[in-house]
C-alpha cells in the first residue's frame, strides 16, 4: 500500500529507476513526464507552514529519477506555505515567485501529443483580483509566445486554459466565477494532433481545431506560478505519443483516482 492507502501497482521495467516510486500511483505509466502530488510525503516532504526558498518537491514520474530527465521541482521564493494537514501548497500572490520544474517538457518541437493536469482551488474570498494572473505556464518570456498557460482571466476569478499553435493563435476555454472560486477543479488540457481539448473534473469542456503547437524559443521551464493566491494539489504531465493514450484517458484517470480523496482532505 502507498502512504495514503492506494494499492501499489506492479513496477514497470526501467533500468536505474526506483521501482517503489514507479509503482507509487496508478496514474504513472510509460508516458508520464512529471507528477507532483503536494498532499503526500513522497512528493512533498515539508512540514505544515512556511516554505523556504529552494525547497524541493519530488517528481515521482518515471521512478523519481532526479537527473535532468525527470528533475525535482524547486521553489524560487519565500511566501509559499503548506496548509495545515498537508493540504497541498499555497502560493502567495507574488508575480516573482514560482515552482520551477527544472525542464521545459515542451512538445512544439517534437510534435508529440500531450496532456497536462493541474488540481487546484482558488479561494472563495481573499483572492487577488488582478487581471490575467498566470498560475501555471510553459512560455518564452510572456503569454504571447507560449506553448500553454493557465490564468484567472480579466477579473481574477475565472479560470482560463490556453494553448497556442505555431502561428501563434490562442485556443482557450474559460470557466465562470461560480466554477472557479472556492471550488476544487481538476483541469486537464492538451493537444492530440488535430485538436486542443479542455476537461474540467473529467468532463470535456471544449474542443478546438488545432493542427500544430507553438515551436518558437522557450526561455522558461514548465512551472507553477505565484501571481495569484491558489492552493495546488497535483501537477501532472503525460506524453500521449509514448503512452498511446488520449487526453480523455488522462482526464478520467486523474479525476477518478484522486478527486474524492483530495476533496475529503480539504473539506
Amino acid at each position: 500500500m502507498s502512504d495514503n492507502g492506494i494499492a501499489l501497482q506492479p513496477a514497470m521495467a526501467a533500468a536505474a529507476f526506483d521501482p517503489a516510486l514507479m509503482a507509487y500511483d496508478p496514474v504513472i505509466n510509460d508516458g508520464t513526464e512529471f507528477f507532483f502530488d503536494f498532499t503526500r510525503d513522497i512528493s512533498n516532504p515539508h512540514a505544515d507552514g512556511a516554505l523556504a526558498s529552494g525547497a524541493t518537491f519530488r517528481n515521482v514520474a518515471r521512478g523519481g529519477d532526479t537527473t535532468v530527465n525527470y528533475p525535482d521541482a524547486t521553489l524560487t521564493a519565500t511566501g509559499w506555505t503548506v496548509p495545515t494537514g498537508k493540504k497541498g501548497v499555497r502560493s502567495d500572490g507574488d508575480v516573482a515567485d514560482r515552482l520551477d520544474l527544472g525542464k521545459t517538457y515542451r512538445h512544439g518541437i517534437d510534435g508529440n501529443h500531450f496532456a497536462r493536469t493541474i488540481a487546484l482551488k482558488v479561494p472563495a474570498s481573499g483572492y487577488d483580483a488582478g487581471a490575467y494572473q498566470t498560475v501555471a505556464s510553459l512560455l518564452n518570456s510572456n503569454t504571447t509566445d507560449a506553448e500553454w498557460y493557465v490564468d484567472l482571466g480579466a477579473d481574477g476569478q475565472t479560470i482560463r486554459m490556453i494553448l497556442q499553435d505555431a502561428v501563434p493563435t490562442t485556443k482557450s476555454v474559460t470557466l465562470t466565477s461560480l466554477e472557479t472560486l472556492g471550488v476544487l477543479n481538476f483541469l486537464t488540457f492538451g493537444w492530440n494532433g488535430t485538436q486542443a481539448q479542455f476537461y474540467v473534473n473529467g468532463v470535456l469542456k471544449s474542443s478546438v481545431a488545432m493542427t500544430s503547437v507553438y515551436g518558437g524559443a522557450m526561455g522558461q521551464n514548465t512551472r507553477l506560478r505565484g501571481d495569484a493566491i491558489v492552493d495546488f494539489f497535483l501537477f501532472h504531465g503525460e506524453d500521449l505519443t509514448l503512452s498511446e493514450r488520449s487526453i480523455a484517458d488522462v482526464a478520467a484517470d486523474l479525476y477518478d483516482t484522486h478527486y474524492a480523496r483530495i476533496a475529503a482532505l480539504i473539506a
